[in-house]
This record gives C-alpha cells, sequence and structure tokens, in this order.
C-alpha cells in the first residue's frame, strides 16, 4: 500500500497542568484573605501577580510545553499544526515527484515535532521502498509498530515489504493482523503487486 494518512497531529494538551496552575492560584488566594500575617497577604499578592502574567504572556500549557521550555500559546499550536500539515503534504508531493531524498529530510524534520506520529512514519517507509532499500523501511515499520500496535497500515505495508524480501511468513503475520484491525483492507490485495508471492495463499483467497 503506497499511501496511508494515520493520525498525524495527536493533541498533548495536558489538562493537569492547567489543574496545577489553577491550585496554586487558589491556594495564593486563599493567603490574600488571612489577616494573620500582612507581609504574607502582600507576598501572595506579588506571586499571584507573576503568576497571572506568566499566562497572558505565554499562554496556558500547550501540546508543546515540556519541562523547562517557554509554552506556547493554544493559537501557535494551531499555527504549528498547519505548518506541519503543509510540510506532510508537500514531502507527499516530493515523494511522487520521484525527490525522494528531499521528501525524507522533510520528513526527519517534521519528526523533531512529532516524533510518534505513524504517518510521518509510514510515509518515510514508502520512501525508502521506492529507493529499494526495503531493510531500511522494514526496520522503520517494525519500530513504529512496536508503539503504534492498532494501526492497520502499519501492519500491511510490513507485508508487502516483507514479502518483498521474500519472508512470507512474516509477511502473512503482518497482513493478518491488519485485516482483523481494518478488513476493508482486503480490497488491496487483488492489485498490490507487491503482495504477488502471497496473493493466492488459502488463508487470503476469501
Amino acid at each position: 500500500m503506497d499511501e496511508a494518512r494515520a493520525v498525524l497531529f495527536p493533541r498533548r494538551f495536558t489538562i493537569g497542568r492547567v489543574m496545577k496552575w489553577i491550585a496554586a492560584l487558589a491556594i495564593v488566594m486563599s493567603a490574600l484573605i488571612s489577616h494573620d500575617n500582612f507581609l504574607v497577604g502582600m507576598l501572595a499578592l506579588y506571586i499571584c501577580l507573576l503568576a497571572l502574567a506568566k499566562i497572558i504572556i505565554y499562554g496556558f500549557p500547550s501540546p508543546f510545553g515540556e519541562a523547562g521550555t517557554p509554552v506556547a500559546s493554544e493559537s501557535h499550536a494551531e499555527e504549528t499544526n498547519r505548518i506541519i500539515e503543509e510540510m506532510y503534504q508537500q514531502a507527499i508531493q516530493l515523494r511522487d515527484e520521484g525527490r525522494l531524498d528531499e521528501s525524507i529530510d522533510l520528513l526527519d524534520e517534521m519528526e523533531k515535532e512529532r516524533p510518534d506520529a505513524p504517518a510521518v512514519v509510514i510515509l518515510r517507509g514508502t520512501c525508502y521502498r521506492r529507493k529499494g532499500e526495503l531493510k531500511r523501511a522494514i526496520e522503520l515499520l517494525e519500530a513504529a509498530v512496536a508503539l503504534h500496535p492498532e494501526v492497520a497500515v502499519i501492519h500491511y505495508n510490513l507485508a508487502c515489504y516483507w514479502c518483498l524480501i521474500g519472508d512470507d511468513v512474516r509477511a502473512l503475520t503482518h497482513l493478518d493482523v491488519a485485516l482483523s484491525l481494518q478488513p476493508d483492507l482486503r480490497s488491496l490485495i487483488a492489485t498490490d503487486l507487491d503482495l504477488d508471492a502471497i496473493r493466492d495463499r488459502k488463508e487470503f483467497s476469501n
């Protein structure tokens, strides 16, 4: 299977971080209403203002916010998603034009932002397959399938690549998993040249 559109942009908006901010602000505000110590109240007010300033300037933690790095606003996250989507479409175009190395380089850049996106790995695999580097394509997808065993297209493409190498056992294993996860993939078997070696096996003749 030469094309796959898996989940490219899993959202990682960490509600836990937002709740921590809210809890911290609640503690600060409770200190503000304390009449036991004026200095404590003033210090609490100062901390509260700093926290609010940070939220106003940077926004709540976004899908890209990590410890020790500036967090991005939600609008920035959406803009980043848009840019990465455009990069993905450009990588497909480069691949289809035969500019495989350029497509791979672009996908490598995308992987820095989306290291666990199945679609990026799948597309890289098809590039290496077209370059004739089947072992590299298999290496990428075998690593990806360990992280995303539920993505049928990864199994299907692995079945194709193992079949081309001549390992029918592994090809049949992955194809069986792919069809169990996504039965409509069976319609591709009849015309997929990558599966010529196993197409007539009785396991998939029905």
